[in-house]
């Protein structure tokens, strides 16, 4: 898997050298070397703390080890066996750097059980996200903070029950689908104040997007405290 080797002289210190021999690694190679690739380095900022963060945490890990071209080390598809003689010293180096990256983004006394503990626990977890989308309400939170903590929810959720992704008609249908229940669960848990506009967007021919809608809510707010502003300082 190296694409061939490179030889240096490496000097022994009584006046006498030696050819030594290095693999050449390509740079998608995945045992190939980035210079972020440290031990004291932090791969995410999120931190495994609990049962209750496992799937975000789990979800953001495994994206970062595959833009390092390093999930095989987790997953089990790079044993050192696979790989060439030569390149074992370099398998053990870059192995350790994925050991380092899981012990800094993992609560101390956790890391003996990530997978054993957390993996048995999902279906209690989906059943209280599904409770707690369903029954998030906006109350004294700014629309921002209300659609923030929602976004939170639904990131969750969607880890732990992904929507399926295969190249045919039904599988888009299918994320359509739950983008408009994600639209539905934002405009119906919004305070009471905001009734109009969120009619305004039921009865349109064409249903905007999340993010459209979460704008209209937030011009619709600012014009509120614009209008609340001028007639206290009246």
């Amino acid at each position: 898997m190296a694409n061939g080797s490179a030889a240096e002289k490496i000097s022994t210190g009584n006046g006498t050298s030696i050819q030594a021999v290095f693999p050449v690694i390509d740079h998608n190679h995945p045992l190939f070397p980035q210079h972020t690739d440290t031990p004291g380095s932090s791969l995410i900022s999120l931190q495994l703390t609990s049962s209750e963060n496992y799937a975000l945490w789990n979800r953001s890990f495994r994206i970062g080890l595959v833009g390092k071209s390093k999930l095989g080390f987790v997953d089990g598809r790079f044993p050192k066996s696979m790989f060439e003689p030569m390149l074992f010293n370099q398998w053990g180096k870059c192995n350790t750097v994925v050991l380092s990256w899981i012990m800094n983004i993992v609560r101390s006394g956790l890391l003996s059980s990530v997978v054993e503990r957390f993996d048995t626990i999902n279906e209690s977890r989906i059943f209280q996200l599904h409770r707690e989308i369903h029954t998030l309400i906006q109350g004294t939170m700014y629309v921002a903070d209300y659609h923030s903590r929602l976004r939170d929810l639904w990131d969750e959720y969607y880890a732990l029950m992904p929507c399926p992704s295969c190249p045919y008609p039904e599988s888009k249908k299918f994320g359509e689908y739950y983008d408009c229940q994600r639209l539905l669960q934002f405009l119906m848990r919004l305070n009471e104040s905001y009734s109009t506009p969120r009619s305004q967007i039921l009865m349109m021919s064409t249903i905007p997007t999340l993010n459209k809608a979460y704008a209209l809510f937030i011009d619709q707010e600012s014009q509120k405290n614009l209008a609340n502003s001028a007639s206290n300082s009246s």
